[in-house]
């Protein structure tokens, strides 16, 4: 993934939490006549649902560490300077290929 993908599916996740935030909630309310209101209404969010807010509110408490990091190399990756040290990358994911499998 690029390093502007990220900001792409991070506008999307907050684009959608606008959507679904409380003004749309109130719309929703509004348009819903009192009489037709069931007391016993039963709400089920979805583990999708839940799982999409966590991570927005994740993305929404990104340290300021991490944003100066990611403009940093974002400058290096267009500048050309950026070097990805691939044995780094292959421990990694053989480390975190053998915690996923631990943890199955």
């Amino acid at each position: 993934m690029k390093v502007g993908d990220i900001y792409k599916h991070l506008s999307l996740i907050q684009s959608a939490g606008d959507a679904t935030g409380k003004e749309k909630a109130q719309v929703e309310r509004e348009s819903v006549p009192k009489e037709t209101v069931n007391s016993d209404a039963k709400v089920d969010i979805s583990k999708t649902s839940i799982t999409f807010n966590r991570v927005r509110k994740l993305v929404e408490t990104v340290p300021p560490e991490r944003v100066e990091k990611i403009q940093r190399i974002k400058e290096q990756v267009v500048s050309g300077q950026y070097q990805v040290d691939s044995k780094k990358v292959a421990e990694k994911m053989l480390k975190e290929s053998l915690i996923d499998f631990l943890e199955e």
